[in-house]
């Protein structure tokens, strides 16, 4: 009678682990993926690896832009039930562009004189 009920637990937590483990991965890859269309953007930074390009969205707000970037998967897991999971991530990241913010800042302080 008990051993059903220690079965179910492990699997509920296998279940919690791989759904952790698979929202880790997305967001560590999508995290990858703004720091370097960030870098693209700013010209600051060059990578020779290969990194999963994901549909990214400039806005900007204030003087700042503002790299937005979406992304959801859907998994297969095949343990005890055949079931699917969908993960949704989003992230954003600012942008500052140092040249800019210096002109705008330095503008300003010229109206003020």
């Amino acid at each position: 009678m008990i051993f059903p009920l220690v079965i179910a637990g492990v699997a509920a937590v296998i279940y919690i682990v791989i759904g952790m483990y698979l929202s880790l991965s997305l967001q560590s890859s999508l995290h990858l993926a703004l720091r370097n269309e960030c870098g693209e953007l700013s010209k600051t930074e060059y990578r020779l690896d290969e990194i999963k390009d994901f549909k990214a969205e400039t806005d900007r707000k204030g003087i700042r832009t503002v790299v937005r970037m979406e992304e959801e998967r859907e998994y297969q897991i095949n343990i005890l039930f055949k079931d699917r999971i969908t993960r949704k991530e989003e992230g954003r990241s600012y942008l500052i562009d140092e040249p800019e913010l210096i002109r705008i800042l330095s503008f300003q302080e010229d109206e003020s004189k």
